[in-house]
């Protein structure tokens, strides 16, 4: 237990430490982690077929390391999935991208522009109804 405790310790240390030795925030050498989660579902008269309705889930991580003041290159991952009553569809899309942020020392937001290539994979699979009348 305390092997781990030192670990995360050292790791947490190092990590911020390195945080700190910036600048500014998009100064060189600082990095950027990012991401987001979402989940929907949606149901009632519309939605609803054999009462089930639709559900969508996604996850997003992405970061970006910055090269030199104010340009910066990253990647980012999504994974999505959609469910309905008689489909069923995953996602993955992933690539690296570069960009350009705005600001300086004094700034409090960062805006930014990136340039992005992102490779997909889609599965999806179908529940066919037969009605014998």
């Amino acid at each position: 237990m305390k092997k781990y405790f030192l670990i995360v310790f050292l790791f947490l240390f190092t990590f911020t430490n390195e945080l700190f030795s910036q600048g500014f925030a998009v100064d060189k050498g600082a990095i950027i982690a990012s991401g987001s989660f979402s989940f929907s579902k949606q149901g009632g008269d519309l939605y609803e077929i054999g009462g089930k309705g639709n559900t969508i889930v996604s996850l997003t991580p992405s970061f970006n390391y910055m090269l030199f003041k104010n340009f910066g290159i990253g990647g980012s991952v999504s994974l999505s999935s959609i469910e309905s009553y008689h489909t069923s569809m995953s996602e993955l899309v992933f690539g690296p991208h570069i960009g350009i942020f705005f600001g300086n020392e004094k700034s409090t937001l960062f805006p930014y522009l990136t340039l992005s290539y992102r490779f997909i994979s889609i599965s999806e699979s179908y529940t066919l109804l037969m009605v014998l009348i």
